[in-house]
């Protein structure tokens, strides 16, 4: 059974390699600064470097984000 889920295993882990290169360069080229506040912060929280919890997952990013603009969370 386990050889069975080579390919599939094969497939996800180069989906993923293939999702983290598209978010670096999303979120560090030109196009991140055509991005709003929120949408690099969600983008930034998909990443594989994002190992806490300031991201819009937990919360974090958008209570910052909330702050910067005047507002409390």
């Amino acid at each position: 059974m386990a050889k069975e889920l080579d390919p599939i295993i094969e497939a996800l882990s180069q989906a993923r390699l293939g999702l983290n290169s598209a978010l670096e360069e999303m979120t560090g080229g030109a196009v991140a600064s055509k991005l709003s506040d929120a949408q690099l912060s969600r983008l930034k929280a998909l990443s594989d470097q994002n190992t806490g919890c300031q991201n819009s997952g937990c919360g974090g990013a958008e209570a910052a984000l909330a702050s910067k603009a005047g507002g409390g969370k």
